[in-house]
């Protein structure tokens, strides 16, 4: 139980990255600084947290498609960068 619960905090947190990468303007670097880091945190929990049978393995995917959400939103980013406007809001006039 404790194993899911943490595998479900570790892929929320995953998501809620993904989402700032598309939606707070970062340097391209400052992104894939952290895109590398998550990167490494995942390869760490897979590592070190056991395969009990208590875990399903839809939750190892989970945690695996919101990793490459994450890098594809800070892929995204590289490539277009956000105005640090949002699309429903007019840029203020100069």
């Amino acid at each position: 139980m404790f194993l899911t619960v943490a595998l479900a905090v570790i892929t929320a947190s995953e998501l809620w990255a993904a989402w700032k990468a598309l939606r707070k303007p970062l340097s391209t670097a400052n992104h894939i600084v952290t895109a590398a880091i998550a990167i490494l945190a995942i390869l760490f929990v897979g590592y070190a947290m056991p395969w009990h049978t208590s875990v399903s393995f839809g939750w190892w995917y989970a945690l695996v498609a919101a990793c490459s959400l994450h890098i594809g939103a800070v892929a995204w980013q590289a490539v277009h960068p956000s105005s640090g406007t949002d699309a429903g809001q007019e840029a203020p006039v100069r």
